[in-house]
């Protein structure tokens, strides 16, 4: 009790004390953030300051300062809070006399619900082909149906397949990124289909769920699919893949009346499902009693 009451707070003044004394520590102060990182709302004000001097930073994860001490053309001057909308680390410094601070970093989260990040394909069962285990062709598909870009660094898939979206993974608006099994098979059946990550795990044939989880645990969108009616049956094992009714909008994704088969055998990675060809049939004739 003693240590942490009366020594430990004091401990850090007068280490740096010590230091500065032996010109090992700069004497300007380092700049202090009003939250030294974490999880942090779309939009959250990240204010800096300094007892004095001028405060260079930088986003982008580079020093504000040079080796040789000048000031790296990345920094900016700070002024007025940042407006943080995106995953980033903040490097800062003051610069006052020709003379550095120490290094204040911190890395921040942006925690959004992504609900306009959508799950708009999923290819679970293909068929065998050429002598190839169909599982090879499985992929499922996210799409971005917002105006603005969507950062999923660090966001993951959970609960039947594993994947991790790298740092500095941007979804522009209307934009696809297709994970898949195998990169080798995938490439085969789709050529020209960028492949956005290669997944762990399978997708079940029978039905499971799948969850995408944001880095801070929290689950973003889930959808447990089935191979049974009123899911499309003919996406078990026949070639198609599961697509939403209505483009870029799935209020309720559990429940199979909402999807569809793809239009076509194979399915349409990476793109918006053509609507299906086959025209409208209607009943327009019975014969309810023979007499």
């Amino acid at each position: 009790d003693n240590l942490q009451t009366n020594y430990f707070p004091q401990r850090t003044a007068i280490v740096l004390n010590q230091l500065r004394n032996r010109k090992l520590y700069p004497d300007v102060a380092a700049p202090s953030f009003n939250q030294h990182g974490g999880t942090v709302p779309d939009g959250f004000e990240l204010s800096i300051s300094a007892p004095a001097g001028t405060i260079y930073f930088t986003q982008n994860g580079s020093d504000p300062r040079l080796p040789d001490n000048s000031i790296s053309p990345n920094a900016l001057v700070y002024s007025t809070p940042l407006q943080l909308t995106e995953h980033c680390t903040v490097k800062a410094r003051v610069f006052s006399g020709g003379i550095w601070s120490a290094l204040n970093e911190a890395s921040f989260t942006i925690h959004r619900d992504f609900e306009d990040v959508l799950i708009t394909e999923i290819m679970y069962n293909p068929p065998d082909e050429n002598g190839i285990d169909g599982e090879a062709f499985e992929f499922i598909e996210l799409k971005n149906v917002s105006g603005e870009d969507r950062d999923l660094s660090g966001v993951s898939l959970t609960s039947g397949i594993q994947f991790t979206f790298p740092n500095g993974t941007i979804l522009a608006p209307g934009a696809f990124i297709v994970l898949v099994s195998d990169p080798v098979a995938f490439a085969s059946k789709y050529p020209g289909v960028p492949i956005g990550g290669v997944y762990s795990g399978q997708l079940s044939n029978g039905g499971e769920t799948i969850t995408l989880t944001h880095v801070t645990g929290d689950e973003l969108f889930s959808v447990t699919y089935d191979d049974s009616a009123p899911w499309p049956v003919v996406a078990d094992g026949q070639g198609f893949s599961l697509v939403p009714k209505t483009p870029n909008y799935n209020p309720n994704p559990n429940n199979g009346n909402n999807w569809r088969a793809s239009a076509n055998i194979g399915g349409a990675p990476g793109e918006d499902d053509p609507t299906p060809g086959i025209p409208t049939v209607v009943i327009n004739e019975i014969l309810t009693h023979t007499d």
